[in-house]
């Protein structure tokens, strides 16, 4: 009687696995199968059936599935799925089993070929509410891109062959495909949904690039359903799991399956069952990847003013425009009751680049307008369109007179701009002795190594001839701000003065020399960081006759305690926390072995890169400098000649 009750509770058990109608995720039942295609929402329905395991051979499971995506998505483009949510009454029971709760609903969705993933949301929590009412419980569906087997909160199942136990009627196996990375899977997660609970879940929507050739059509389907229920079998509480790959609808969806049966293909209980087999899920929304949508760019850099005569000319480019041909450029938006009616013209390239000019002035802006507001620019030639916004800081016309009448408390303002011309002059570099060991600024005394054994020598090894590099002293006043680089390259090798024996041994190569460069602010200073200037202060040192002496930084520094090339200070109240001493646009290059021609420069110091570098003012470039002495080289004075190079940009 034990071993009879167990057996039917083993199977029992397995059983649960085949409880098609508590999957939770669509209709229960049958509906016509829709075709897919780029429906609008709400989409299409369609039907879907995913085959799995049970204990007397396999069973199939429908699911509704019902997604949306726009027709067409030009190429290099974002566009839309929607994976469309909806309500379901949990069941109580099946085939008079009683039903306790269902959790682990997941659908799987591969990232279409032709696409790149961006980013995936549901539209709100899931939830669900008791049988009877009651009060609402809500939770978050898990959504996961999975890049790889590890990522977690993947669980897509592996292919694995279709067995059965001999001489038992257990079967096991997944027919579908291995997982193809990058997937989606949208699960409710360990969340337990009770019998007779409504559930509902959010629409899912997943952002994707349009990678693929123009004309090519991106398909989203699911390739695997998951789900788990938990009921009570014979008193026992046992949880199985439906793990279900995509099949057609020919196969019999009976417990027990018996052999022979009309419509299902199962083989003796004893050899391996022959199973539903694998077929490509139906395509749920499909979109065509159209031709690249033409785009254009305003060249100009920030901030955009605008004069208080004439016009400021704004520089426009763009690509992808099929016409070769020329069309308008427009302003809209912007303040209202503006006119916005200056017009401009662009013509495009056989290559489909477009270059175009429109005028800016005041016709886009109000006289009272004091703020920077953003402007739309359109391009159209008729049969394609693009726009862009820009940024904008109005022209604000200055009051030279003004009247208060007899109201008492009455203000009146009048105008004055000030304006300070600055003058740039050059970039230029100048060396600077450093340290007592060099005799000048042009020579570098390194240390001197002896040869031997004992105190004092090189006991027979390499030893290091150690100095400094005369200060490098960059002043960049050009007020480009485009940036620089100083570079540094041994002309040859080290060659002895005086030679004797062979010619290999009164060489020292000039990959022996290595520096470690180091950078400084050429005049250290601070900033107050409280708006109480000394008054003319910061100013020159030493300061003009008339004028208090004080010092301010000679680049644009960064705070005490800061690295150089971090973030820099500047501005009404900006302080530097004492005397800085290191630049915020200018940093040293790495350690580095030097080289002779053969070989390439190395870098001293330099700005940084990118649309803005900066790096005016003056700025002291420093090394450390090292050259191995080899044992086996003939004594003399060996020397090379360091060439150091400046570009500007």
């Amino acid at each position: 009687m034990r071993t009879y009750r167990g057996r039917l509770s083993r199977i029992g058990a397995v059983a649960a696995a085949t409880l098609i109608s508590v999957a939770g995720l669509g209709a229960i039942g049958l509906i016509s199968a829709t075709p897919a295609g780029a429906a609008p929402s709400p989409g299409v329905p369609t039907e879907q059936y995913f085959g799995f395991p049970g204990p007397t051979g396999f069973s199939v499971v429908n699911t509704i599935a019902d997604a949306f995506s726009v027709a067409s998505a030009s190429q290099g483009s974002n566009f839309t799925v929607t994976n469309v949510g909806g309500s379901q009454v949990v069941p109580t029971t099946n085939s008079g089993v009683p039903v306790n709760y269902i959790s682990n609903n997941a659908t799987y969705y591969e990232i279409p070929a032709g696409t790149t993933y961006v980013s995936a949301a549901a539209a709100g929590d899931a939830s669900y509410v008791p049988s009877g009412g009651g009060a609402t419980t809500s939770f978050a569906e898990t959504v996961v891109e999975c890049t790889s087997a590890s990522t977690p909160g993947c669980t897509a199942t592996p292919n694995s062959p279709i067995v059965a136990v001999s001489g038992t009627a257990t079967y096991s196996g997944f027919a579908g495909p291995n997982p193809t990375y990058p997937y989606l899977e949208v699960s409710t997660g360990a969340t337990q949904i009770p019998a007779g609970a409504t559930l509902t879940l959010a629409d899912v929507t997943v952002t994707l690039t349009a990678t693929g050739t123009v004309g090519s059509t991106i398909n989203w389907s699911q390739f695997e359903f998951d789900t788990s229920a938990n009921v009570t079998l014979f008193g026992n509480h046992v949880t199985a799991a439906v793990l279900g790959y995509p099949t057609d609808t020919s196969f019999c969806n009976t417990v027990p399956n018996t052999y022979p049966t009309t419509g299902c293909a199962l083989g003796p209980f004893t050899t391996v069952a022959t199973s539903p087999t694998y077929e490509a899920p139906p395509v749920l929304t499909s979109t065509v990847i159209g031709a690249p949508a033409p785009f254009i760019n305003v060249t100009n850099a920030a901030p955009i003013s605008i004069p208080g005569t004439g016009t400021t000319t704004i520089n426009v480019t763009g690509a992808n425009w099929t016409d070769s041909s020329a069309g308008t450029l427009a302003w809209s938006g912007g303040v209202a009751g503006a006119a916005n009616s200056d017009v401009g013209t662009f013509t495009v390239s056989a290559t489909g680049a477009l270059t175009g000019t429109i005028p800016l002035s005041t016709a886009e802006q109000l006289a009272t307008t004091s703020s920077p507001f953003s402007l739309t620019l359109t391009a159209t030639d008729g049969a394609e369109s693009s726009t862009a916004t820009i940024t904008v800081t109005p022209y604000q016309a200055f009051n030279t007179t003004c009247t208060i009448g007899v109201a008492s408390g009455a203000t009146c303002t009048i105008n004055q701009d000030i304006v300070a011309t600055v003058i740039g002059t050059s970039l230029t570099i100048s060396e600077v002795q450093t340290g007592p060991a060099n005799p000048s600024n042009s020579i570098v005394a390194l240390s001197p190594v002896t040869l031997g054994l004992g105190a004092g020598t090189n006991n027979q090894q390499f030893d290091q001839a150690l100095g400094y590099l005369n200060t490098v002293v960059v002043s960049d006043d050009r007020g480009t701000l485009g940036g620089w680089t100083v570079t540094g390259q041994l002309g040859s090798d080290f060659n002895n003065a005086t030679p004797h024996g062979p010619a290999l041994d009164n060489v020292i190569p000039a990959d022996f020399l290595t520096w470690q460069p180091a950078v400084a602010l050429e005049t250290a200073g601070s900033l107050p960081g409280n708006n109480l200037n000394t008054i003319g202060c910061p100013d020159q040192t030493p300061a003009p006759t008339g004028y208090p002496s004080c010092t301010g930084p000679s680049g644009l520094p960064v705070p005490v305690g800061g690295a150089a090339g971090s973030t820099g200070v500047n501005g009404t109240g900006a302080g530097t926390g004492g005397v800085a001493t290191l630049p915020a646009e200018v940093t040293a290059g790495n350690p580095a072995v030097l080289n002779n021609p053969a070989g390439s420069a190395a870098e001293l110091c330099a700005t940084g890169t990118g649309a803005a570098p900066g790096g005016g003012g003056g700025f002291l470039c420093e090394a450390g400098l090292s050259l191995a002495i080899p044992p086996y080289v003939a004594a003399g004075s060996y020397s090379a000649t360091l060439n150091i190079v400046v570009i500007g940009y």
